[in-house]
């Protein structure tokens, strides 16, 4: 069975080398092949190719240079280009816990799961989301839950585990980083799907998505599933 890594990378992202260093690349090669891919779109602040060849190398992973700009489409362009039978998503900035990927994945294969979201509010790290952020991701999840008849805990989760063969049936279309919720609701909604603890780090850097923007632009997306059902 083969594994792969899903990683947006949007310029320059501090917290890529830790987040790359997390992945136990040990313990899963007992089980699986294993494929990293780094979807990275250059930005006027960071556009050093080279650089980021040379990540890659050191990690044995691929780079796939996408330079549309948009959530969504980075995580479509690597959905597209990976190979494994497992995909393992996650944001790039060393708040998630790829370290437990083993972990995560001994719960995908025991449930026969289509679809795994990790949530973050198990376990948040002292300083590691601002109370408007945390407040903020509050109302979304109840809205989700309360027009949707969901029932998760985090609907705003960064990572998450899911079969490649299933993508198709969600039909995805959210280009920017609405595609976090797209990617909860259509999984819960179509698939065999379930939630698991996790934890949320300090972020190595600083958030680049403007957060009022976000959460409106998010809001927006969960009434129009509502409204549509698409």
């Amino acid at each position: 069975m083969k594994l792969s890594f899903v990683l947006p990378v949007l310029g320059h992202e501090p917290g890529l080398e830790g987040t790359l260093s997390h992945i136990p690349i040990n313990k899963l090669s007992k089980k699986f092949n294993i494929e990293i891919l780094m979807i990275w779109t250059p930005t006027k602040d960071y556009d050093d190719l080279e650089e980021m060849k040379n990540l890659t190398k050191k990690f044995n992973s691929k780079l796939i240079v996408e330079k549309r700009r948009g959530y969504g489409i980075a995580h479509r362009k690597g959905y597209e280009a990976a190979t494994g039978d497992i995909i393992v998503a996650s944001d790039s900035d060393g708040t998630y816990p790829l370290e437990s990927t083993d972990k995560f994945l001994e719960v995908f294969l025991k449930e026969d799961l289509d679809f795994l979201s990790i949530n973050r509010f198990n376990s948040l790290e002292r300083d590691s989301m601002k109370t408007t952020h945390f407040i903020g991701n509050k109302i979304l999840t109840f809205l989700v839950n309360s027009l949707l008849g969901l029932r998760i805990k985090d609907s705003q989760s960064g990572m998450w585990l899911i079969k490649k063969s299933v993508i198709n049936d969600l039909d995805l279309r959210e280009d920017t980083a609405t595609l976090a919720t797209e990617m909860k609701i259509k999984p819960f909604k179509k698939l065999k799907s379930a939630e698991t603890d996790g934890k949320y780090k300090m972020r190595m850097g600083e958030n680049k998505l403007g957060s009022l923007r976000l959460g409106i632009s998010q809001v927006m997306y969960i009434f129009k599933y509502f409204l549509t059902r698409r």
